[in-house]
């Protein structure tokens, strides 16, 4: 039997983080027990990556500057491999001192995540004093040393009106690619559902002002991560309409992409990380077995190859793939269903029950 080569990493090196972030889909705080020193991770991880073929490394945590040394090593180590190397982080810890090192070693960007332009609306969502100006000081010396910045963007109803200013805050620090994330519904952010979830005419509301400033700037803004496009459809390639900007990351969940904890454990995706959708653990089993052989991929794989009404019949179901799956896992319990959100699946009067009640 053959076996897709996955072609993105996820890879958390620690559950510390100085931010306590209402929408946490990892409930990032204090280290857990047991994670994982460079050596593990480059025998138990890296390297077994490489041999299936990996080409990118997103690097996150936490906050991966919390374990500033253990992030240098592993940035190092994938470089030297020839793989492109990702930094997720909140931007508070950046120093003069490992920006430089991280320079010196090729580290393709760092993603740094903003909620709005005021202080109170940003720390609203971190939950913690002067985390909005020292993110800005990491924003700052990132663009003074000269390495590659994107953004992230996670609209929420707390913070949305100031999302499109955001465009106007990051192009003094040069600042080219922003991308935007659907609030995960894993974490924190399901003890704060109700208050962070934008309604439909909220969040179409967003989708004209973003495109709006795209015209205004220049500025290429595009879903990523859990927004699909029936999120902000003129924002990506779904529509034959009018394209405004941007392209779209269908879920490759299992496909193409897997997620690694700092103690191990191997998930789909960093949205999917519950009991239910586990494929295994590192130092169990092998990273290559449980790749090719865990149930888990396994099904993703065959919903993917085998979809179900009406996306056995939609021309845009190799674009957007059911939508995210963590997002449908949410709504009906299932991984192997399109999302009832789908104009399609709603117009055909199909309906699926929720399983169970997701509270992870």
């Amino acid at each position: 039997m053959s076996y897709p080569k996955p072609s993105d990493l996820l890879l958390s090196i620690t559950s510390a983080c100085n931010h306590r972030c209402l929408h946490c889909s990892v409930r990032a705080g204090e280290s857990e027990p047991g994670e994982m020193e460079f050596e593990e991770f480059k025998t138990l991880v890296l390297d077994p990556s490489i041999s299936l073929s990996i080409e990118n490394v997103a690097i996150i945590g936490g906050e991966p500057f919390m374990k500033s040394d253990l992030l240098l090593k592993v940035v190092k180590y994938c470089k030297s491999k020839g793989l492109k190397v990702f930094i997720g982080t909140n931007g508070t810890l950046i120093t003069e001192n490992i920006a430089s090192e991280l320079k010196r070693m090729g580290v393709d960007s760092i993603w740094i995540t903003i909620y709005g332009v005021k202080e109170k609306t940003h720390e609203f969502i971190t939950q913690t004093p002067s985390s909005f100006k020292k993110m800005l000081r990491g924003l700052k010396i990132l663009s003074e040393t000269g390495i590659n910045i994107g953004i992230q963007l996670v609209p929420m109803k707390p913070t949305w009106r100031e999302q499109p200013l955001i465009v106007d805050l990051v192009k003094r620090y040069g600042v080219e690619k922003i991308e935007i994330f659907r609030v995960a519904p894993v974490g924190r952010a399901i003890d704060n559902w109700g208050k962070l979830l934008l309604t439909k005419e909220e969040t179409h509301k967003l989708e004209e002002e973003l495109i709006a400033k795209v015209k205004e700037t220049e500025m290429i803004i595009a879903p990523a991560g859990f927004a699909t496009m029936q999120t902000f459809p003129r924002l990506s390639k779904f529509n034959e309409e009018e394209v405004i900007c941007g392209s779209y990351v269908s879920c490759t969940a299992g496909i193409r992409k897997f997620y690694v904890t700092a103690v191990g454990n191997v998930y789909p995706c960093a949205a999917l990380e519950n009991p239910y959708c586990l494929a295994g653990n590192i130092k169990k089993n092998n990273l290559i077995n449980i790749w090719c052989k865990s149930p888990i991929f396994q099904l993703l794989r065959y919903y993917l190859n085998n979809p179900p009404p009406p996306c056995n019949t939609c021309k845009k179901f190799n674009i957007c793939n059911g939508d995210c799956r963590s997002q449908v896992f949410f709504l009906t319990g299932l991984l192997t269903v399109p999302t009832p959100e789908c104009p399609k699946v709603k117009s055909g009067g199909k309906k699926y029950e929720k399983r169970f009640i997701c509270s992870l």
